[in-house]
């Protein structure tokens, strides 16, 4: 038995034995330029033992994450030889954040010890601060497949610079341990003037690395202008750029798809609706949304128009509450689509109740066989909701149909708006990579498409013309009695007229404007449509009960039910600039 485990023990320590690759020696030399670009000679002597292997690779970090976002250095690789000058066959191939360096040939097997010269340029490795500035750097990068005997970095400094104009540092171990490495120390020339710094740490171990830090005095680098920041900003953080392009886009498609055809050259002043449109099909046309005040217009305008009667109730001896009640009291059967859906709606059996009282007091007054039905507008809060979503609905469709739009208002603001919040789920792929400009620019993109969302229902010419038509009934309706006389064939100021285009004040949302202009038509008596507590009886009086209606009416028929910093403070292994990994293939 103990032969066996003998034997076993053998064949595992013969096999690690073979298998243990590792960097028998890494050293890197950074040659510092004035103009803060440096190039990095790293001299890697890899001893693959007695595997059989194409070559290595050398992943190096050329992508960060910043306070503010993404910041990606200039990193270009000049040439990849061996310690006697031959060039080796290698490969650049960028991966995420890294930039590989594959070296080798794979129609070819190397073993023992290799040695790869890899030289490459740096531009903006140099952090600026208020009081110097700084190289800091990840010489080894913590992502090596096999340990690092030794390791050795060199700082060429690009001209002579006094001891005590000088700071340095250095720091070996996990990601974050501010460990020291093995030693560091300046190189001379004259008295005190240094001319490189060397670092040198011992054993790394796979997931350990080796980073350095070195300050500089102001001047001694040359900083790069305001100007340079800005392009390198938006060089590393092209999503920046995000919301521009999606204005441009979003402006075209508005152009083809959203901009609407031109109408009348000029509004004219006008004297009634065009078309024989309905209030709540006019204020639609005008701003592209069916909202609380055209529905409550609507309503005034069936009521006028002999179908509905509208009754102020006021409850309470001290403190009265309001309330309204809607009649029925004509078969609405002969009307459009839309203004009979209005009807069908309001009055469906779920809403309606008896009150006998009020029934046979309005049969005594209106001369009528018809059956009539009753709804009492508190009792619609929180449950009309659906309703009016759907009579919304119709009126972009009957609008469609009657060739005005040339697509449903609603489902085209819908469309892009989802289009613009699928927009947000993006963040969590993106922001970790690219920082806090890219969950900035992300969301400024999804708010213009939203915005332009609002922008791209379209109207047909005939559309365009109805609109023009409608702002210039608005015009007539909130005009002042003293340019009234600017109007040719104008209609005598009488109940009827005001009555007739109340509906379409509201709608535009000029009522006030235009029951000033009709102060002393009524002779104290509700009209016929309306009864109401007001006892001196006006037009204004009657606008302002309107305004009551019209507000009780939005809350209670539209109402849902309730449901990078310095390597001197805080620097460790990991930080800066550089690092990386790398292994064999």
């Amino acid at each position: 038995m103990k032969k066996y485990f003998f034997i076993c023990l053998f064949l595992f320590l013969f096999a690690f034995s073979v298998s243990a690759e590792e960097v028998s020696d890494f050293r890197q030399e950074i040659s510092l330029e004035r103009d803060a670009s440096f190039v990095v000679t790293e001299t890697i002597t890899y001893d693959f033992g007695d595997l059989e292997k194409h070559g290595i690779y050398r992943d190096i970090i050329y992508k960060y994450n910043s306070q503010l976002g993404r910041y990606k250095l200039d990193l270009k690789v000049l040439s990849v030889k061996d310690d006697k000058g031959n060039d080796w066959n290698y490969q650049i191939i960028n991966d995420g954040d890294y930039r590989r360096v594959k070296i080798g040939d794979a129609n070819k097997l190397v073993s023992g010890k290799q040695v790869y010269v890899i030289e490459y340029q740096v531009k903006k490795g140099i952090t600026f601060f208020e009081d110097h500035d700084e190289l800091y750097w990840n010489v080894t990068g913590q992502k090596w497949e096999a340990l690092i005997r030794q390791s050795v970095a060199t700082v060429v400094l690009p001209e002579l610079l006094e001891e005590s104009q000088l700071d340095f540092s250095c720091y070996s171990g996990a990601v974050v341990s501010n460990s020291e490495c093995v030693s560091k120390r300046f190189s001379y020339e004259g008295a005190g003037m240094v001319k490189e710094a060397v670092f040198i740490d011992d054993v790394i171990q796979t997931g350990n690395g080796f980073t350095i830090v070195m300050s500089f005095p102001k001047g001694y680098i040359e900083e790069p202008s305001f100007i340079d920041k800005v392009f390198s900003f938006a060089w590393s953080n092209w999503i920046i750029i995000l919301p521009l392009f999606v204005l441009f886009f979003m402006y075209k498609i508005w152009q083809s798809k959203g901009k609407d055809p031109i109408g009348r050259t000029t509004i004219v002043a006008e004297f009634d609706a065009p078309d024989k449109l309905s209030p709540m099909e006019v204020g639609t046309l005008v701003d592209e949304h069916a909202g609380k005040a055209e529905f409550s217009a609507q309503i005034i305008y069936l009521a006028i128009k002999g179908y509905i009667k509208i009754i102020q109730d006021e409850k309470g001896k001290f403190f009265k509450t309001k309330d309204y009640v809607l009649l029925k009291i004509k078969d609405s059967s002969d009307l459009p689509k839309l203004e009979k859906l209005f009807i069908d709606k309001i009055f469906s059996r779920d809403y309606l109740e008896t009150n006998q009282e009020v029934l046979d007091k309005t049969s005594s007054q209106i001369d009528t066989d018809y059956d009539i039905k009753m709804v009492r507008m508190s009792k619609l809060k929180n449950k009309f909701y659906n309703e009016f979503q759907s009579l919304k609905k119709t009126s972009y469709e009957v609008l469609v149909e009657k060739g005005y739009f040339s697509r449903n208002p609603n489902s085209t603001r819908a469309f892009y708006t989802v289009f613009g919040v699928l927009l947000i789920p993006t963040l969590y792929f993106l922001a970790p990579m690219l920082g806090p400009i890219a969950i900035v620019s992300i969301i400024i993109s999804s708010l213009i498409i939203i915005v332009f969302a609002q922008l791209m229902p379209q109207k047909t010419r005939k559309g365009s013309v109805a609109r023009d038509h409608i702002l210039g009934l608005k015009r007539y309706l909130e005009v002042a009695e003293k340019d009234r006389l600017e109007f040719h064939n104008a209609p005598e100021k009488n109940p009827k007229v005001f009555e007739k285009l109340l509906p379409f004040a509201m709608a535009l949302g000029v009522e006030k404007k235009w029951a000033k202009q009709f102060e002393d038509i009524y002779s104290g008596q509700n009209p016929n449509w309306y009864t109401g507590n007001t006892h001196a009886f006006s037009a204004l009086a009657l606008t302002d009960s309107i305004s009551s209606f019209s507000s009780f009416t939005s809350s209670s028929m539209t109402s849902t039910a309730s449901s990078g910093g310095s390597g001197f403070s805080g620097g460790g292994v990991g930080g800066g600039f550089g690092g990386g990994g790398g292994g064999s293939w």
